[in-house]
């Protein structure tokens, strides 16, 4: 009866799931590997006692550089072609390429964002620095789409 009880508790602990928002690679908690053969979408599975799933959004997700309380960093401030200080509040998504999950995890392991948010920081200042006080009024959309 107890052995009953202990082998379901170590069947029941055995699964685990993948939320419809998410993507997941596999862990092996004493080996320290993650399987990076096969990307996990939404749903229930049985992964065994000592896995665990490493997981990935797979909605898009937003990026921003505001003043606002939700922001991952503050406004990005720069100085526009003529030497003019401009403070930017910027936002813009991501979404994540199933595909390319294993190649992500390899590279950053789950630091990931924190590379997206500092590549795109530098960018946007790169970029901003290209134009005239002027154009981000006149051709805000030309200045967007070239960030």
């Amino acid at each position: 009866s107890v052995l009953l009880v202990i082998g379901l508790g170590i069947v029941l602990m055995s699964f685990s799931s993948v939320e419809p928002t998410e993507s997941a690679l596999l862990y092996n908690s004493i080996s320290k590997k993650v399987y990076t053969d096969k990307v996990y979408k939404s749903g229930l599975y049985f992964v065994g006692l000592f896995n665990k799933f490493v997981r990935f959004p797979s909605i898009w997700t937003t990026i921003e550089f505001s003043d606002a309380s939700e922001a991952n960093s503050a406004p990005l401030h720069t100085r526009t072609k003529e030497g003019l200080s401009v403070s930017l509040q910027i936002s813009y998504q991501y979404q994540l390429k199933e595909s390319a999950l294993s190649d992500l995890y390899l590279q950053y392991n789950d630091a990931y964002e924190a590379t997206f948010v500092r590549v795109a920081r530098d960018i946007i200042l790169e970029i901003a620095g290209n134009y005239e006080a002027p154009s981000y009024w006149g051709e805000r959309q030309k200045v967007a789409d070239d960030m």
